[in-house]
């Protein structure tokens, strides 16, 4: 007895599960559209617009003949929007087919802009001597040049750490010499007459005196 009631219950949420589904499948529309505007005598279509269901994320674009198709239920809205143009509301119908269709021309939007008062300039002459006159400031250019001072620029080089490309850059060059000098005896510093102009420069800089009075 008892199995045959939950036999009935399963079978129950079953069918209800299945109405359901049948339900939310019959609701669905697959809705197309076309969506253009007017050039002057010129329908052409308008690619990238915006196609979303209001009030959802669910939405797509414009190919480039201005096609869309998208999937939407009955009684939803749904917006077409683009820069520079009216944003458009569709509501899909109760009663809409499976494959409903739109063809849409958007209408341009008229954006108001401040006023502005334009002088006359009297002559040539007059426009050069207030040209001239003009107070040009430049903020960005005094900061890129304090920000590229010599002195600041020798600052964060001693303080900004080594990153880890620099010191795989090190790495490899120390393990390159090391192979490239391996059984032989590597040359020295003292018989190379680079090392010793440095070494001579710095004695003349006073280098080594710095370092001493550091100390």
């Amino acid at each position: 007895m008892i199995r045959h009631i939950c036999l009935v219950i399963l079978l129950g949420i079953a069918s209800v599960s299945s109405l359901m589904s049948q339900t939310d499948q019959d609701s669905l529309v697959q809705f197309s559209g076309v969506i253009t505007f007017q050039d002057g005598d010129e329908i052409l279509p308008l690619p990238n617009a915006t196609i979303s269901v209001k009030g959802t994320t669910r939405g797509t674009l414009t190919n480039f003949e201005g096609f869309f198709s998208l999937v939407v239920q009955r009684g939803e809205t749904v917006e077409i929007r683009f820069l520079g143009f009216k944003t458009e509301e569709i509501v899909i119908r109760d009663d809409a087919d499976v494959y409903d269709y739109v063809i849409l021309t958007m209408v341009p939007d008229a954006l108001e802009l401040p006023q502005v008062t334009v002088y006359n300039i009297p002559s040539r002459e007059f426009f050069k001597i207030e040209f001239l006159a003009m107070e040009v400031v430049d903020p960005f250019g005094d900061r890129a040049r304090e920000n590229l001072a010599q002195g600041l620029m020798q600052d964060i080089l001693e303080t900004l750490p080594v990153d880890g490309t620099e010191v795989a850059r090190s790495t490899l060059q120390q393990t390159s010499q090391a192979y490239y000098y391996e059984g032989q005896f590597r040359p020295q510093n003292i018989f190379s007459p680079l090392a010793w102009k440095k070494f001579i420069d710095a004695w003349r800089n006073g280098d080594f005196k710095k370092k001493k009075d550091d100390k």
